[in-house]
């Protein structure tokens, strides 16, 4: 188990922690974890397990475990395909000059 693993853990526990409270921080915690997905391969299964096991204590395990798979899902598809679509105009473009 390494970093992601301990860094997405704590990250579902401050995000279940700030949802319990009731505070707003967990709607931006969110969304910038989209603009992480953009430079992280976030969707991998560590990240995901800690995820999961972050928010277990205050959701139960089913919630935070489709809630974990559909967010995977979305930043695969942003680190691969948007990313790489980003990565390969760049490429293009600077290869001309």
């Amino acid at each position: 188990m390494g970093y992601g693993f301990f860094g997405a853990l704590f990250f579902g526990i401050a995000l279940s922690y700030f949802f319990s409270i009731g505070s707003e921080a967990p709607g931006v915690m969110v969304m910038g974890l989209f603009i992480l997905a953009l430079f992280v391969p976030i969707y991998r299964e560590e990240y995901l397990l800690g995820f999961v096991l972050g928010m277990a204590f205050t959701f139960g395990g089913v919630l935070p475990a489709v809630v974990g798979v559909v967010l995977a899902l979305m930043f695969a598809f942003l680190f691969i395909l948007v990313r790489g679509g980003i990565l390969f105009l760049y490429s293009k473009i600077t290869a001309y000059k």
